[in-house]
């Protein structure tokens, strides 16, 4: 949809709150916190039944981001939750081991309830659309197959079944009574509806659309890159070392007392070295291959003539990002760009390597001794989009990973895997994920 549309401006219109630190202190961070808990108590148990042993993370990451983003969306109850349900089923099953010495541990997995597979179908879908020349058809016929279909029906329901929960709610408590972001879009429309004298349309395809988009975005990148961050924390050992004694610095009273830090003090401590892990992480990982663009009007691009309307393909790997950046005569670019293509500098040469280091520098505070700061424009990123169209949830998400790293760096060590436990493969779906995503845990 181009940022010019009406329906784009009304759409923003609607979710504009769910970004504002009152609304992700107030709803957001609830949830995270008490899943990422249950991700810990999942582990924990895993741990013990698996001897030790490892086992494959990958699906855990899935089940905890999506029950996190479904009680930030929707409220939803407990009794629903992925993470609920795998504890029951672990609890009530023994795990098949390999007869290979370090061999994995293989847990059976919880079957999800219809809601949430319907949730776990969309990216599917949008897999299926950005692997043809025709994705529209190429949806259509999907929804041939009953799997999908089913899915679609049941995301539906969900939908209108939980708007139909929130209005009473918010009818009689107003504003106060928001506690997702469900509730937040349907206030925002009821009062939309107010001042255009009109009657409120609660089921809008607007509405759930801009809900199912936020359910996606805030699901599948944040499982992906917690994936690709366990993998690295297990590869660099010194790196999993000094982040858990700057989170133990950082929470020094969490730590005297043997207890979690709270979502409080995981949200309101400045910890740079763990900012730094996150970014690299994340721009190591690669969750995303490229973002698409429209021009809006005829330009130029190191000498290329780029018509309006001409779609741009900008890569999120490669030169300047994850490698050496490539010689470009000054003569080919324009003025503007050599005016400011210094204001955020190049990465050095070691830029493949995953090094959070390079994204600290030395600043001198007040009383003039040095310390270390983290700098988010130490280097080119693209992870979450740049400009007027860049990631809407960047704040939900960086929260969610924030809590996520520090609990699970606060009770395990990610011991070292080797050969194919631990390969560099990808799996290309619509975010990359690394092919391979096991933990051997050990509690500290």
């Amino acid at each position: 949809m181009p940022t010019a549309d009406p329906q784009f401006k009304f759409n923003k219109k609607l979710v504009r709150d769910l970004m504002t630190p009152k609304f992700l202190n107030k709803v957001s961070a609830p949830p995270v916190y008490e899943k990422a808990t249950a991700l810990v108590a999942l582990w924990n148990l895993k741990a013990f039944k698996a001897h030790g042993g490892p086992f494959e993370a990958g699906n855990d990451f899935y089940s905890a981001t999506l029950d996190m983003i479904c009680g930030v969306a929707f409220g939803m109850e407990d009794t629903k939750s992925a993470l609920r349900h795998e504890i029951a089923h672990v609890q009530s099953t023994n795990p098949t081991f390999s007869s290979m010495e370090d061999g994995p541990v293989y847990f059976s997995q919880a079957r999800a309830i219809p809601e949430l597979e319907a949730l776990l179908d969309i990216p599917k879908m949008v897999s299926i659309a950005q692997a043809s020349p025709f994705p529209t058809f190429s949806q259509f016929l999907a929804l041939l197959k009953p799997k999908h279909a089913r899915a679609q029906w049941n995301r539906r329901a969900l939908v209108k079944r939980q708007i139909a929960r929130s209005l009473p709610r918010l009818t009689s408590a107003g504003a106060e009574g928001c506690r997702s972001a469900l509730d937040q879009l349907l206030w925002r429309e009821m009062n939309a509806a107010k001042e255009a004298d009109r009657l409120p349309d609660y089921y809008s395809p607007a509405i759930r659309d801009e809900i199912l988009g936020y359910l996606l975005g805030g699901h599948d990148t944040t499982a992906a890159s917690l994936s690709w961050w366990v993998k690295f924390m297990s590869t660099y050992q010194s790196v999993q070392a000094r982040l858990r004694d700057a989170l133990r610095q950082a929470h020094s009273d969490a730590y005297r007392d043997s207890r979690f830090p709270t979502m409080e003090e995981i949200c309101g401590t400045s910890i740079p070295y763990l900012d730094a892990v996150m970014e690299e992480a994340l721009r190591c990982g690669s969750v995303a291959t490229l973002i698409a663009r429209t021009a809006t009007c005829d330009t130029q691009i190191l000498g290329y003539p780029i018509p309006k309307g001409a779609d741009v393909i900008l890569t999120v790997t490669g030169p300047s990002l994850t490698e050496p950046a490539l010689p470009i005569p000054e003569s080919l670019r324009s003025p503007e760009s050599q005016e400011s293509k210094d204001r955020v500098p190049c990465w050095e040469d070691d830029v493949s390597e995953f090094k959070p280091e390079r994204w600290l520098k030395l600043v001198k505070s007040a009383d003039g001794s040095e310390e270390e700061v983290f700098d988010p424009n130490a280097g080119p990123t693209l992870i979450f989009s740049a400009g007027p169209r860049q990631c809407f949830g960047k704040r939900l998400a960086y929260m969610k990973l924030r809590t996520v790293m520090t609990l699970l760096i606060w009770n395990f060590e990610f011991q070292l895997l080797d050969g194919p436990l631990n390969s560099p493969d990808i799996h290309e779906c619509f975010v990359n994920l690394p092919k391979d995503c096991y933990v051997k845990l050990a509690k500290v």
